[in-house]
């Protein structure tokens, strides 16, 4: 270790980060065993030269992780000298799933002494401030976007919009600009549904729910006793204390297939204050994956989807919903009204993602990192 030479381009936001009264929507999505398994063998599991003490294994079974958008009004650091300093607006769409992490011995035997954690492979986000405060610090896979919101009131109606630099087609003369990246709508004709009842629906979500309810031992608001339990927790502990673990490295200058400094690093992600949580049915959502080449070998890796069949006259095609390509749709998929930011090029396909639950809530949160858990190359050290 060395000391860090500050400057005017690292004064970052330091975690912990605070969120107060921050909106937030969770989507439901299930998704193959095998890619799940494979991104964790890939990612963490993989030697490099030297193997982690940890082996990180998929949740048996159907798997489901969560596409998970927060609205920040108020975020800062809760760093003891910046206090009230820093304050920003941001807002995030991030995929994460739970995996089990067993510890490995030294000689190679994998205890079953198993801590939950979330893996977040991929975030956008609108402000380059945490942007880069986050991947420097945790090492998350964050990326710059331009999120575009709006949420009824006093409904449900929601819709998120997710524009990104890249290109629809990568060929000589393409140029990068702002592209679609996601589209998501949330009907604003859904009913609020018993929770319990859309859990208990399929032993497999209700399984999924409960396994992370009971390992991050939340305990609900006294109006909220007695209800809405699964395997005798509230399913409204997925949000609660949650343990995050990412591989934070750096690229060397002069060898490029290898990392100067790679790390496990575990965070921890905690909601307290959690208001108003409502609970819809995945017919309600409309999720839209716009397909590019800069975005499909994500939305393959993760998602598992194929992709469109795209008509050669894309280029030209009419901006707004069809484009009149017939189920070769090309251009924003949610109706005939575009967003906002009229500079997105929306001229692409889509692919609808399937939700199997919703849920809504308000809340305050508090990211804090924990630790370095592995570092490689240093003899196996690691790091408080």
């Amino acid at each position: 270790m060395t000391e860090f030479i500050s400057s005017f381009w690292f004064n970052q936001l330091l975690p912990p980060w605070k969120s107060d009264g921050a909106r937030g929507w969770v989507f439901v999505i299930e998704v193959p065993h095998e890619d799940v398994q494979g991104y964790l063998d890939r990612e963490f599991n993989l030697a490099a030269p030297d193997r982690a003490p940890y082996y990180y294994e998929a949740f048996p079974g159907r798997t489901f992780g969560i596409l998970r958008f927060i609205d920040h009004p108020c975020f800062y650091s809760g760093k003891a000298t910046e206090e009230g300093r820093n304050r920003i607006q941001h807002k995030e769409l991030t995929w994460t799933f739970p995996a089990y992490r067993h510890p490995v011995t030294k000689d190679n035997l994998v205890h079953r002494d198993t801590a939950v954690v979330w893996i977040q492979p991929f975030s956008f986000d609108n402000n380059s401030y945490f942007m880069f405060s986050s991947r420097e610090v945790l090492g998350n896979e964050t990326q710059m976007a331009v999120i575009d919101s709006q949420e009824a009131k006093g409904g449900p109606g929601l819709r998120v919009d997710v524009g990104v630099q890249g290109m629809r087609k990568f060929k000589p003369s393409a140029t990068s600009h702002k592209i679609g990246a996601f589209a998501i709508e949330v009907d604003n004709k859904a009913k609020t549904e018993d929770g319990q009842k859309i859990i208990e629906s399929s032993p497999d979500l209700d399984r999924f729910i409960g396994t992370l309810s009971g390992s991050v031992n939340f305990a609900p608001p006294p109006e909220a006793e007695g209800t809405l339990q699964t395997g005798g927790v509230s399913p409204f502990a997925v949000f609660q204390g949650a343990i995050q673990d990412t591989v934070k490295q750096f690229r060397d200058v002069f060898d490029w297939d290898v990392a100067a400094y790679r790390a496990l690093v575990s965070s921890r992600l905690r909601y307290t204050d959690v208001k108003d949580p409502k609970f819809y049915d995945g017919k309600y959502i409309d999720i839209r994956l716009m397909w590019s080449d800069s975005l499909k070998e994500t939305f393959t890796s993760f998602f598992s989807v194929e992709a469109p069949e795209s008509p050669p006259e894309q280029e030209d095609a009419v901006p707004g919903y069809g484009g009149g390509w017939g189920d070769n749709r090309i251009g924003y998929p949610l109706g005939k009204e575009l967003p906002k930011d009229d500079l997105i090029d929306w001229q692409m396909p889509s692919v609808k993602l399937d939700v199997a639950l919703a849920i809504s809530f308000t809340a305050n949160a508090e990211i804090s990192a924990e630790g370095t858990l592995f570092t490689y190359g240093h003899d196996g050290a690691h790091a408080g």
